[in-house]
């Protein structure tokens, strides 16, 4: 049974003189071990009446490729963290197998407890290669929280892995000041080197006067800009190279730097306060719905997100990790969600949830977007020569000549925001 001939030319044949014949014999051992049999041949030949072939081989144990997961860590305590902040950490998941790694939904259902940036869920991990996942403790009230991060796969062993996560909210002893509202200004942010943050003002008198706004946050890499049509507050988001500094409004307690954080802006001092952590690693833009109960944003490698105002929290709307959008404007109408990607403007709509590319000429590499009350977008693009934020047509793609606002010093914003209640009494 371990030895089987096949492609037999040979079996009940005559062979002339000179002629040859084949026969193919293949080993399937069926069990491990040493096998031997003998393959005879019969003929009229008269000295060989049966001339044979001996056949040896050796069964081994067949070698099965399976994918073998490994989480890291499988539980994190995240410690005293106070109400109203947030902590993070980083899972691995590798697959240390040697057949691919597929991995289904990962579930985290926790109020206190988020994952972002998620980068494995309904994947395929290769042998060897690994894939990660951010999750956030961000306690809503005081006491010992708990949750488990779930991972199910195709791993034979470990059909579903888990990470046990625990922390403990604190109460936060610090008052919390109430940010003054917008008063009738333009309002910007500008970069100042990699990460340093200025807030400042534009007069809308005509003159266009600048002046600066609070200190400069250096290391907070404020890239989000929006202010509420209902009630003027002042909204604030960081990207992701917020620097460490157990000094900074920017870090937490631990010193640690706080990426893809919302805060409130005081409309006369450009004082910040911390609302909460977004879940997301880089926030490029904010916008209001004109009834302020929505707040858009735009995370980078993830999409377009909803974030709350309360908490901070924000929640995926739609799925967009490669699109490079850097500059968000909703429409009066409140219909059409403006993106800016590079010199691309790109139009979403909120109930379709559809993105379609609107015009390809704006005026430099756009990271803030701002609607005016003509229709008309304010825009402000990477390193300005001009000193200039532009005013742009999104109807006919069109710069409109001669409405530039001049800046003063400020060549880099990030985000433009205009107080619709407060200019419009």
């Amino acid at each position: 049974t371990d030895f089987a001939k096949s492609n037999d030319n040979c079996a009940n044949t005559t062979v002339a003189a000179g002629d040859t014949c084949t026969i193919k014999v293949t080993f399937v051992p069926q069990t491990e071990g040493a096998k031997n049999a003998t393959l005879s041949i019969p003929s009229n030949d008269p000295d060989t009446a049966t001339a044979t072939v001996t056949l040896t081989g050796n069964g081994i144990a067949a070698v099965v490729l399976v994918p073998d997961i490994s989480v890291t860590p499988t539980s994190h305590d995240f410690g005293d963290v106070e109400v109203g902040d947030s902590l993070s950490v980083t899972v691995t998941i590798e697959n240390t197998g040697d057949d691919n790694l597929e991995l289904g939904q990962l579930n985290l259902a926790d109020t206190d407890f988020a994952k972002s940036n998620d980068n494995c869920a309904n994947t395929t991990v290769a042998a060897g290669d690994t894939c990660t996942i951010k999750v956030t403790f961000a306690p809503q009230t005081e006491g010992a929280k708990n949750a488990t991060l779930s991972i199910p796969s195709n791993d034979p062993d470990t059909a579903t892995a888990t990470v046990t996560l625990t922390g403990n909210g604190v109460a936060n002893d610090v008052v919390t000041p109430t940010p003054a509202p917008a008063p009738c200004q333009l309002y910007a942010v500008n970069d100042q080197g990699l990460n340093n943050s200025q807030f400042f003002t534009i007069s809308l008198d005509g003159a266009f006067s600048t002046s600066k706004l609070g200190p400069l946050y250096k290391g907070c890499d404020i890239e989000a800009f929006a202010i509420c049509p209902k009630n003027n507050k002042i909204y604030a988001a960081s990207g992701d190279n917020v620097a460490n500094n157990p000094d900074s409004v920017c870090s937490d307690h631990q010193g640690n730097g706080r990426k893809g954080h919302l805060y409130r802006v005081d409309g006369k001092t450009g004082e910040l306060v911390s609302i909460g952590d977004t879940g997301f690693n880089e926030i490029e833009d904010l916008a209001f719905s004109a009834d302020c109960k929505t707040l858009w944003a735009w995370a980078k490698g993830d999409g377009l997100i909803t974030i709350d105002t309360t908490t901070g929290k924000g929640t995926l709307d739609t799925p967009a990790p490669k699109m490079p959008i850097e500059g968000l404007a909703y429409n009066n109408d409140n219909t059409v969600l403006y993106g800016a990607a590079q010199t691309d403007l790109w139009k979403y709509d909120p109930v379709a949830k559809t993105l379609k590319l609107a015009c390809t000429n704006l005026p430099g590499e756009t990271e803030a977007l701002e609607m005016m009350p003509d229709g008309n977008l304010l825009l402000g693009t990477h390193r300005d020569k001009t000193l200039s934020l532009h005013l742009f047509n999104p109807n006919t793609c069109q710069v409109i000549i001669g409405a530039d606002i001049p800046t003063s010093q400020f060549d880099d914003v990030e985000g433009i925001a205009w107080p619709i209640k407060a200019c419009t009494k």
